[in-house]
């Protein structure tokens, strides 16, 4: 029932077989093996997706393809797998382990606050790319 047209990139080779296999039945989703810095489109597109690897592109190509791929009103979505709520004792749980296996660390390293670092570091790196210059706030989701 999904009609949209997907282009799928995927530089792995055995990746990208397994890829098509689970989606042999969606004949609109167009499979190339290429890395995001190689891959050159004519078209635009309404979404790009980054699940996980938006860090390891190319600075020089990260910062400035994605606003020429996308059309006027596209987005670009970025997923990592940070996670970082105040009130969730598992950070607590986990400060408790570096206490207790690593006690080097543990009055270094609080785990909310280096969470928060790195969720800060990517909205500035997402804020830096010529499409989200004046972006505000509430348009970058973490």
């Amino acid at each position: 029932r999904w009609n949209a047209g997907i282009t799928a990139i995927e530089p792995g080779a055995e990746l990208l077989t397994i890829a098509r296999q689970r989606c042999r039945q969606f004949p609109t989703v167009q499979f190339i093996q290429s890395t995001f810095e190689e891959y050159e489109a004519s078209e635009q597109f309404d979404l790009i997706v980054s699940a996980t690897a938006f860090h390891w592109i190319d600075p020089a190509i990260k910062l400035t393809k994605p606003a020429r791929l996308l059309k006027d009103n596209g987005v670009l979505a970025v997923f990592w797998t940070n996670y970082c709520r105040d009130d969730d004792s598992i950070f607590d749980e986990i400060n408790a382990a570096y206490t207790q296996y690593h006690p080097a660390l543990s009055g270094e390293r609080d785990v909310r606050q280096a969470i928060r670092k790195k969720i800060q570091m990517r909205i500035n790196e997402l804020r830096s790319i010529p499409l989200f210059p004046t972006c505000p706030a509430q348009r970058i989701h973490i």
